[in-house]
């Protein structure tokens, strides 16, 4: 799209027309008063590269008096490169649950903390394409009918606990380091509403078992580590963000432990976004 401008006043005599070419404007802002006229194209191009031109008209005695300028806007949202940091808490709901297990609501969450985040948005667009490197920390609780335990052959099961066995909890804890990968569309010129889906691609590097319980007044904490989670899982997210505050849903179609080593679930997260 371009945009002419031309200003000319066949009353009185003048220099010949003017005419500015103002090629691929974002936005047209026209001021009126008793006295003037003002237009503005804010992040536009013209044929030097100056990204934004201003134009006012006003009356002084019997002539039209014409000022313009040409000039960089600083504008935040135009930045191409920029690096960010960020965090996400939420709740997990582990899915696709065999039966006879039972997970305790809200006894289930996860942390992400994105360390370092590549943002490239071409200039002055609405699309940005980013990736992270991202630490995360997910916890699976059961209910309190049965704990985790591993067999002989490494195999995940479910086990009773101790007859008259108090303040149970056991769980399965998985630690990844993961790379996001999004795309981001933003909804208003300051990216105050925007909207973010990606996969998130997970080296689950680290998973244990811990259960807790107490017998009187001895309390007994079992932790057993090389659980048999996946080394590699890949999850699908959505953030909504709303003046700078986002909400976050992830789902992994993938589920958190081997085939043979253990009971099958997969994990839907949601939660908050910084």
């Amino acid at each position: 799209m371009a945009l002419v401008v031309s200003m000319s006043a066949a009353a009185h005599d003048f220099e010949p027309n003017d005419t500015t070419i103002i090629r691929h404007a974002k936005e047209v802002i026209i001021i009126n008063d008793n006295t003037s006229q003002k237009v503005k194209v804010v992040r536009g191009y013209n044929e030097e590269g100056q990204n934004v031109y201003e134009s006012t008209v006003s009356l002084s005695g019997n002539d039209l008096v014409t000022t313009s300028r040409e000039y960089k806007e600083d504008d935040d949202t135009c930045k191409v490169h920029d690096l960010s940091m960020h965090l996400g808490v939420g709740i997990a709901t582990p899915t696709n649950v065999p039966d006879g297990m039972s997970f305790a609501p809200f006894k289930s969450w996860e942390i992400m903390w994105t360390i370092l985040q590549y943002d490239y948005t071409p200039k002055c667009a609405w699309q940005t394409y980013s990736a992270g490197f991202q630490l995360g920390w997910h916890h699976y609780g059961l209910s309190t009918e049965k704990m985790f335990m591993k067999d002989d052959a490494g195999v995940i099961g479910l086990a009773d606990y101790p007859a008259n066995a108090g303040h149970r909890c056991s769980s399965i804890n998985v630690f990844n380091i993961s790379i996001p990968l999004l795309f981001t569309q933003r909804f208003d010129r300051k990216g105050d509403i925007k909207l973010s889906v990606g996969p998130v691609v997970n080296f689950n590097v680290h998973g244990s078992l811990t259960s807790e319980y107490e017998m009187g007044d001895v309390q007994t904490e079992l932790t057993t580590k090389k659980i048999g989670q996946r080394p590699v899982t890949v999850d699908f997210m959505g953030i909504l963000k709303l003046y700078g505050v986002g909400l976050y849903c992830k789902y992994c179609p993938m589920s958190v432990l081997k085939s043979d080593r253990g009971p099958q679930f997969h994990s839907l997260s949601f939660g908050l976004y910084f």
